[in-house]
């Protein structure tokens, strides 16, 4: 909800883009933390085993999803975080998570800001296909304007809209509960007695 992931995944495509165009840059790699099966080192060495030498390029690590394996995991992925940078020249790690106190405390930690009134019309405006106006926005009740200052909700109400809808807003609960409900399903295809065997 507060774009943790997003800010990763964005991350991880700009040092792409940037690898792709310096030969020296450092070599991308995105990891989940929830699918390290083996250390962080031994992940980012198999990761970029064929893409060059971490020893001269460095790295450009993103691993998302930290607070999802527990505190005592994320404690210690910030510890092997912190060899990683020391061991290999010009390599960076990020780590995305939710507030963990292992993480908020760390010297390195930033806190990631909410999107602002620009970025939540901008982000909602572009999925509703439409501009959104500030004579739009200032109808919205703050329960709604408070939750858009995260990219999840902002992107969900923007899906939400279209130009006829002159609804009213739904709660962020029912945007949410809108995302998780699935879609019908289509019905089965007839098949004609030809085609049984």
């Amino acid at each position: 909800g507060a774009g943790k992931s997003l800010v990763a995944v964005r991350l991880a495509e700009a040092a792409v883009r940037r690898a792709r165009t310096e030969l020296t840059a450092p070599i991308p790699v995105y990891l989940t933390a929830k699918a390290l099966t083996t250390t962080l080192s031994v992940a980012v060495e198999e990761a970029t085993r064929l893409l060059g030498t971490l020893s001269d390029r460095g790295a450009f690590v993103v691993l998302d999803g930290v607070d999802e394996v527990g505190v005592r995991r994320a404690g210690e992925l910030l510890d092997a975080a912190r060899v990683l940078v020391e061991r290999w020249p010009h390599t960076q790690v990020v780590m995305t998570s939710r507030p963990l106190y292992e993480l908020r405390h760390a010297e390195e930690g930033v806190a990631v800001p909410f999107l602002t009134e620009d970025e939540q019309t901008a982000i909602i405006g572009r999925l509703a296909g439409y501009p959104i106006t500030w004579q739009i926005s200032s109808r919205w009740p703050a329960a709604i304007r408070d939750a858009i200052k995260r990219p999840l909700f902002a992107v969900l109400l923007g899906t939400s809209f279209n130009d006829a809808d002159e609804r009213p807003l739904p709660p962020p609960v029912a945007l949410v509960a809108d995302l998780l409900t699935p879609p019908p399903r289509p019905p089965a295809p007839r098949v004609g007695p030809a085609y049984r065997l």
